[in-house]
């Protein structure tokens, strides 16, 4: 189950490749202490760190604020 990127709507049964094409793929893993570093470098340790980004759906508020415009494939407003 997925957004549909419509207020109440969802998707089920969503595949990548059959209902859509991916513009990339991202692995993801939960890493522990101790693990063995993807370098090699040796094992992982843990610090505190902070949020560098966070995705959610806006809406218009901000854009609009700020007086945000984007172009579209044409170069046009």
């Amino acid at each position: 189950i997925t957004g549909a990127n419509v207020d109440g709507k969802h998707v089920f049964g969503l595949v990548a490749g059959r209902d859509f094409t991916l513009d990339g793929t991202v692995e993801i893993a939960e890493v522990r202490a101790g693990d063995p570093a993807p370098d090699g470098s040796g094992p992982v340790e843990l610090a505190r760190g902070m949020e560098i980004g966070h995705v959610f759906q806006l809406g218009r508020k901000y854009a609009e604020a700020l007086g945000l415009k984007v172009l579209d494939e044409n170069g046009k407003l």
